[in-house]
């Protein structure tokens, strides 16, 4: 006999039991009625990433580790949440990280492993960044019902390059006094960078 479907759009967020009874061509039914009872739920779960910062540049001193988020499963049907990936793209090599390294070409998706669902962490020993290199990351929450949502794609560089002070005033000697003492900052010492934190000064004076 075929398998009824219940149509798209029918069922919403609710629990339904599921009786069948068989009826032949005699007008026969069957004595023993089989039931299931089941949960249907609908609606998406949450997902969002903490940290790193969105934009945010990092460093040996600024780390970006360890990425955090939160993940939720509302409603009065929610399945709850059953797992929380994560995904991290080195934008300049073109490569994903694998969990040992970086070095995949399409995309693998990773347990966070710290936290709980609602609170989520994820650190590795061997995820380390490259000098001025643009990271992307990507988090999946899916429930127990198959739900499945994606956060919004964070974006954050890494930087290992010292920036550097040049003072151009007051000149090397002696002085009768200090009036003003000025210079200029930069964060261009390897030459030009494309993910830079650049320096917080670029020019400064100081009036005493």
């Amino acid at each position: 006999f075929p398998a009824w479907v219940v149509p798209n759009g029918e069922l919403a967020d609710a629990t339904y039991t599921v009786v069948a009874r068989a009826f032949d061509n005699a007008s026969q039914y069957a004595a023993i009625y089989s039931t299931k009872v089941v949960t249907v739920d609908l609606t998406s779960p949450t997902v969002t990433v903490t940290y790193p910062a969105e934009g945010a540049v990092y460093s040996q001193v600024q780390v970006a580790t360890p990425m955090a988020g939160t993940t939720g499963d509302a409603g009065s049907f929610a399945s709850q949440i059953s797992s929380v990936t994560l995904v991290i793209y080195d934008d300049v090599d073109d490569v994903f990280f694998t969990g040992s390294g970086f070095g995949s070409g399409s995309p693998v998706w990773l347990g966070t492993n710290g936290g709980t669902f609602a609170s989520w962490t994820y650190e590795n020993a061997n995820l380390t960044f490259t000098n001025d290199h643009l990271y992307r990351m990507r988090v999946k929450a899916v429930d127990a019902a198959g739900n499945t949502t994606y956060s919004s794609t964070r974006t954050f560089q890494y930087d290992a390059d010292i920036p550097t002070t040049t003072v151009t005033a007051p000149v090397p000697g002696y002085v009768t006094s200090l009036n003003t003492i000025s210079g200029t900052a930069t964060d261009e010492r390897q030459g030009a960078r494309a993910y830079e934190a650049n320096a917080v000064l670029a020019a400064w004076r100081e009036g005493l």
